[in-house]
C-alpha cells in the first residue's frame, strides 16, 4: 500500500510540474511573442506548410504550419489547436556560422527545437514532395535528425536564403 502511496505522489509531482511548464513556457512559446534580433528582417514568409521531422524513431509531421524566413534565422510556427495563436516549433539560426546543432538547454526554456546550423548545410531535398531540409545536428535531443519543409514556394525561399550573405 506504501507503494502505490509513493507512486501517486510521484505522479502528482509530475503532474503539477508539467502544468507550471505549460502555463508559464509554452504558453509564450509562439510566433506572435518571438522577439527579432537586432537588425533581423523577414524577407520570406508561407502559412498552411507541411513540415516533417525525420530522423527519430517515430516522424513527425506538423500541419498548418507558418514558415518565415528572416535575414538570421528560419522560424516553423504551428497553428495552435483551438487557437488563433501559432507555437513554435523550429527558431533555426542560420548566420551563426559555427553550427552547434540542436541545444538542449535552449529548447526546453524555449518549448521548441532551437538551433544553429551553417547555411550551406540548408539543402532542397530531390524526390516528390521536394523540400527544404535543415539538419538538426547532434545532441542528445534531435541527434541525426532533419526539419524537411515542403513549402509550395519553395524555388522562391531557396532564392531568398541564397541572398543572405553568409
Amino acid at each position: 500500500m506504501e507503494a502505490v502511496g509513493s507512486i501517486a505522489i510521484g505522479v502528482a509531482i509530475f503532474v503539477v510540474a508539467a502544468v507550471i511548464y505549460s502555463r508559464f513556457v509554452v504558453k509564450n512559446a509562439t510566433l506572435e511573442s518571438l522577439l527579432m534580433l537586432p537588425d533581423e528582417q523577414v524577407l520570406f514568409e508561407e502559412t498552411g506548410v507541411k513540415v516533417r521531422q525525420e530522423g527519430a524513431q517515430r516522424p513527425l509531421v506538423f500541419i498548418s504550419c507558418t514558415v518565415r524566413a528572416t535575414s538570421h534565422r528560419i522560424i516553423v510556427a504551428q497553428k495552435a489547436l483551438l487557437s488563433k495563436r501559432q507555437v513554435l516549433r523550429l527558431v533555426a539560426t542560420y548566420s551563426d556560422l559555427r553550427g552547434e546543432g540542436a541545444d538542449l538547454s535552449r529548447s526546453l526554456r524555449a518549448a521548441c527545437i532551437v538551433t544553429s546550423v551553417p547555411r550551406p548545410q540548408i539543402t532542397v531535398t530531390e524526390g516528390s514532395p521536394a523540400a527544404l531540409s535543415i539538419p538538426l545536428g547532434g545532441g542528445a535531443l534531435t541527434s541525426g535528425q532533419t526539419m524537411l519543409i515542403e513549402s509550395r514556394r519553395l524555388e522562391e525561399l531557396v532564392t531568398v536564403l541564397d541572398r543572405v550573405p553568409v
